[in-house]
């Protein structure tokens, strides 16, 4: 076991250390270095999307957005996080709603040390245009509830780092966020709330979703398979569940 985590660690230590010469080469050599942010100084912040955590024993899904405030167009991003508290990051995601297709699109997660770098780069074009919105969307699995943190970090010494179309390079400001998980005590997969779940979460689920139903109260009950949607796989999830003893439903992520 020792071994296998030096052979993770180094394996880690690895990609971080080419992500942060991405970042150099990028940010760096190819701009004019860490200038002063040239406009109204740019802002990175986190937002709690939402929280799913069920038990004793507790677990499921927090969603944390990535926000940008800007005024410039910016043609890439160097991205290194790190967080605390009872959750293990699973997903990393560009939001499409700011953030135009990149060239160059890298992410690595180290669930030991709690750290992140997301690297994003549009080459000869704009990656995100000014305004305010999220840019990046980070999927927790929780393990407890209580407080999580996330805020920079400096991977090689390198901390977050914005391009503009002029090639100037510079650090944002940052405001640290802080979000408590608080358990939900309803149970994942009664879409109908009536405290139990059975075909019943099912056939509301179905309507909804293939005659124009009522919608669901709370999301993430019907997301019982986890992948963030909310489909007709999760009506044969809950049908499979309740009438031949299927895998239990799960805490979804969808909000």
């Amino acid at each position: 076991m020792e071994r296998r985590l030096s052979v993770l660690t180094r394996s880690w230590l690895r990609r971080s250390l080419m992500f942060c010469l991405v970042g150099v080469c990028v940010f760096g050599l190819t701009g004019l270095g860490y200038s002063q942010d040239p406009g109204i100084p740019d802002t990175v912040r986190f937002e709690k999307v939402g929280s799913y955590i069920f038990g004793p024993p507790y677990h499921g899904k927090a969603v944390i957005s990535v926000i940008l405030e800007n005024d410039e167009y910016l043609v890439g991003f160097y991205f290194p996080l790190r967080w605390t508290g009872s959750a293990l990051l699973d997903t990393v995601s560009l939001e499409s709603s700011r953030v135009i297709q990149p060239h160059y699109y890298a992410v690595t997660i180290d669930n030991v040390s709690k750290t992140l770098v997301c690297v994003a780069v549009r080459y000869g074009g704009v990656l995100i245009e000014p305004g305010r919105g999220p840019v990046v969307k980070l999927i927790f699995n929780a393990t407890d509830t209580g407080m999580v943190t996330i805020d920079s970090t400096r991977i090689h010494g390198i901390g977050l780092i914005l391009e503009d179309t002029y090639a100037w390079s510079w650090y944002p400001q940052i405001e640290k966020g802080v979000f408590e998980l608080e358990p939900i005590d309803s149970l994942p997969g009664d879409v109908n709330l009536n405290g139990s779940v059975g075909l019943s979460d099912a056939i509301y689920l179905a309507n909804y979703l293939l005659k124009s139903g009522r919608e669901p109260i709370f999301l993430p009950h019907c997301d019982v398979n986890v992948d963030c949607l909310i489909s007709i796989v999760d009506v044969v999830y809950l049908a499979i569940y309740v009438l031949k003893n299927g895998p239990v439903p799960i805490p979804g992520c969808i909000f």
